[in-house]
């Protein structure tokens, strides 16, 4: 299922960095900006709205907190970090409570029916914890709308290509639609982005 939120918070991001006129991106950083738009709209975005037809919302928002935890995992097999062993046994907690909390208190949400959506949040998370690495570098040399702007453009692209097909159908933009993607557009998207962006650059400044 493709959602007319997701364009429509990258058409937010593409107006915001045309007004701003924020300047353009290298060349050598234009593979990492469309990775990320792969990564951290197109792929957690599909994930994460075809997950609820398949498991349930409670079970999917614990899986989701387990990014951080998978970001340090990532750090120490694929970029040789190393952390104080205190952040293991967060990371050793964090798991058991999650497991503990959906085994024993969502409704046995670890049945094999629910398999295939704890799955596909699980693999959600993986893909913004690749978003979250690849934006390391470019927070050093760019500000957050500029890696917003070209990350929502590359992910509006690929979400088009299974969106188009499906044809445009106009009466679907309905008031409280429309209400509802500005919102997000305005309020909620930038500052969630911008949050992370500054984890990535957090992150920049210690590795």
């Amino acid at each position: 299922m493709i959602s007319h939120e997701d364009d429509g918070r990258s058409l937010m991001q593409i107006s915001a960095f045309l007004i701003s006129r924020q300047k353009l991106v290298k060349r050598k950083a234009m593979l990492r900006m469309v990775f990320g738009g792969l990564t951290g709209i197109f792929l957690y975005f599909i994930l994460e709205n075809n997950r609820l037809r398949f498991t349930t919302a409670g079970t999917a928002s614990l899986i989701v907190c387990t990014a951080p935890v998978l970001n340090v995992i990532a750090g120490t097999l694929f970029f040789k970090e190393r952390y104080a062993w205190t952040r293991w046994v967060g990371v050793i907690l964090s798991f058991t409570g999650v497991y503990m909390i959906i085994r024993f208190g969502s409704g046995n949400s670890l049945a094999l029916s629910n398999l295939k959506g704890n799955l596909l949040i699980f693999l959600g998370a993986c893909s913004w914890v690749a978003f979250t690495r690849v934006n390391v570098p470019l927070t050093k040399e760019y500000s957050s709308l500029s890696v917003n702007f070209y990350q929502s453009l590359a992910g509006m692209f690929f979400l088009s290509l299974l969106a188009v097909p499906r044809g445009f159908d106009p009466a679907v933009f309905t008031f409280t639609l429309t209400f509802n993607l500005l919102y997000l557009g305005v309020f909620f998207y930038p500052e969630f982005v911008t949050c992370v962006l500054l984890a990535a650059a957090n992150l920049s400044h210690h590795y």
